[in-house]
């Protein structure tokens, strides 16, 4: 496939290890009691199209995260996946919206970051993950996800 800049190249392949990073953590879902973890899919609106393969379009609208499921007794989990091997996870890598979001699903059912590294897929209670100190300018180490990373729901 040919990509018409740099950045373009780049948004690909991190666009094919976001896809594998979410593979894996439905895997590790399903593992940990997660009934029919589904992608929860993301509207892009295409405006043109070119021979060469790309394309220029935007996002419709946000998501509440990446994938969608239920526990055996039907209360909601939603998950959001990052998939970032070389460094701590920071609060920046998150969209703005998605905080909230994760935030605002904890209230009522059960919300989970899933942390896809070289080393290990970490699943965490989001409430767990800003207990330890995860906000705008701080990040989360490794250690501490191994710390609040659960293994069963």
């Amino acid at each position: 496939m040919r990509y018409k800049s740099q950045a373009s190249r780049r948004s690909g392949i991190n666009n094919k290890m976001g896809k594998q990073g979410e593979k894996l953590a439905i895997n590790r879902l399903k593992s940990i009691g997660v009934l029919m973890p589904q992608e929860i899919a993301t509207p892009f609106v295409i405006l043109q199209r070119k021979d060469g393969g790309w394309m220029r379009g935007f996002w419709k609208k946000k998501v509440i995260g990446d994938i969608y499921g239920h526990t055996e007794n039907g209360i909601s989990v939603l998950a959001e996946v990052k998939n970032i091997s070389d460094r701590n996870l920071r609060w920046s890598d998150f969209k703005s919206h998605q905080p909230p979001f994760l935030s605002q699903h904890a209230e009522k059912a059960i919300s989970l970051l899933v942390w896809v590294r070289d080393s290990g897929v970490y699943i965490m209670y989001w409430q767990d993950v800003l207990s330890m100190g995860f906000r705008p300018g701080k990040g989360l180490t490794e250690k501490q996800a191994k710390k609040i990373s659960i293994e069963r729901l």
